[in-house]
């Protein structure tokens, strides 16, 4: 008896001696620690039993209190503890698991998720405010119009940036470990249509589809276009899935239904108890011709389903860059007695090949990086500087202002006069730029769209350039 109590003493000595009294300013991991031992100690020595989950709920309710509001950022932290990728979602967005900012009250255009706890954009709708703004794929969202973003729940994070269309917003990103850069951007409706299509090459033979994100539409919007290519002879394709974080499982298994031969495997989900293990097989193809899939860093979960089941099955050749590599499964569950749901990550995916690509990614085939250059200057706008613009003016000092905004990737009419489009597309651009805006072109906001054009970067799609030579040598 006494050696026990004598060595529950010596625990309780050894602990406090490594971590010191209970000082403010701790760091961080310290305190985990401190906590982790005070559980060890719990568990090992308490004379009553210890029921871990009864432990754990006791503690969060001490801490939480009554208010619901303080329950919600209490379930957040707690499934943000699970795994990088969980989280709890309010009953306002219970239907949403990869979220967009983009919904019908008003938004900036761009998908985002909970990643380590912190909201993330993942892709960007084209054309859209945040596009337009400078957002690229991978910026954390941590401030929106003066509130504080961090440990917020998605849904709550996402309350601050949707608002009334034609109203501002002023967000904060973390760009980097450390960088920050704050974007103001004018809300609006977006339409959100997942994949885009073409043809180009110097026949237009080739058809080129750029999926931003999956959804549960993407199937059927590939196939119409696929329908539509094999109707004209298009035999070759190129599927541009750069910057696409990913979407519904179920969108890219359609994807691949389309592109693959009956029966070959798409992907193997593989949860916990590997018994129960679900393998997915392409249903019946479409599309016959020839691929190239072109990826980036950005290319994530859903997208590298389709890379790796048209590499694995060697149907396609990947051009560009290593995908992120996020090989999870995250399920929904309910919350019966309380609004919302919650995730977490409940299995791994394997390629055909049987390969778990999670934090590792794919390579291409061939790996490829965009080159950028400034624009050169015979394809600058010649801007007069001699009269204020505005809605209702026509003229060739109008159309050359519509030059430069189509170069910042606004949407103009091709025409000579300042029309409503032009008036939102200027006030949009003076917001961002911190000018008083007021939609009409004068002298200053013109100086200023000429000094961002002189120093902008274009990028120079290297990437697709060798996507279309591969094409065309196979053809040959």
């Amino acid at each position: 008896m006494k050696k026990k109590i004598g060595a529950i003493l010596l625990i309780l000595l050894f602990s406090f001696n490594i971590f010191g009294a209970a000082e403010s300013g701790l760091p961080m991991d310290q305190k985990k620690e401190l906590i982790k031992m005070i559980f060890f100690n719990a568990r090992n020595y308490a004379k009553e039993d210890l029921d871990v989950g009864e432990f754990i709920a006791e503690t969060l309710m001490k801490l939480t209190g009554e208010e619901d509001e303080a329950f919600d950022r209490t379930l957040s932290a707690l499934l943000q503890s699970v795994d990088e990728y969980g989280d709890y979602i309010s009953g306002e967005d219970e239907v949403m698991w990869e979220a967009d900012l983009s919904g019908q009250s008003g938004g900036i255009g761009a998908t985002v998720s909970m990643v380590n706890g912190r909201v993330t954009v993942e892709s960007l709708i084209a054309g859209s405010p945040a596009e337009r703004a400078g957002v690229k794929p991978g910026y954390a969202l941590i401030n929106a119009n003066g509130n504080d973003l961090t440990g917020m729940s998605l849904s709550k994070a996402l309350s601050y940036i949707r608002g009334e269309v034609g109203t501002s917003v002023e967000v904060t990103f973390e760009v980097s470990e450390g960088e920050t850069v704050t974007l103001t951007m004018i809300r609006d409706t977006i339409e959100v249509i997942s994949t885009h299509s073409d043809t180009i090459g110097e026949n237009k033979d080739i058809g080129y589809v750029k999926i931003s994100n999956f959804s549960d539409k993407t199937g059927s919007e590939f196939s119409a276009i696929l329908d539509g290519y094999n109707e004209n002879g298009i035999s070759k394709l190129i599927l541009d899935l750069r910057d696409n974080g990913g979407g519904t499982l179920r969108g890219a298994v359609e994807v691949c239904d389309l592109l693959l031969k009956e029966g070959e495997v798409i992907l193997t989900i593989e949860p916990k108890d590997i018994e129960d293990s679900q393998v997915y097989k392409s249903e019946g193809q479409k599309f016959f011709g020839d691929i190239v899939v072109l990826t980036n860093g950005y290319s994530a979960s859903s997208s590298e389903v389709v890379t790796g089941a048209l590499k694995d099955n060697k149907r396609a050749t990947v051009v560009g860059e290593r995908t992120f590599g996020k090989g999870t499964v995250q399920n929904l569950f309910p919350m019966y007695i309380y609004s919302g749901t919650y995730k977490f990550t409940t299995a791994y995916y394997n390629t055909p090949s049987g390969v778990c690509i999670n934090k590792i990614g794919i390579a291409p085939h061939l790996t490829v990086e965009n080159k950028s250059h400034n624009i050169p200057e015979e394809d600058l706008p010649k801007f007069a500087f001699t009269r204020e613009l505005s809605q209702g003016d026509t003229g060739a000092d109008v159309a050359e202002i519509k030059k430069g905004l189509s170069l910042i990737n606004y949407k103009v009419t091709e025409n000579e006069s300042y029309d409503y489009q032009m008036t939102n597309g200027i006030k949009d651009f003076q917001t961002i730029m911190g000018l008083p805006s007021t939609g009409m072109c004068d002298v200053n906001t013109m100086q200023v769209l000429n000094n961002l054009l002189a120093e902008i970067k274009l990028i120079e799609d290297t990437q697709l350039e060798a996507a279309i030579g591969i094409l065309i040598d196979i053809a040959g």
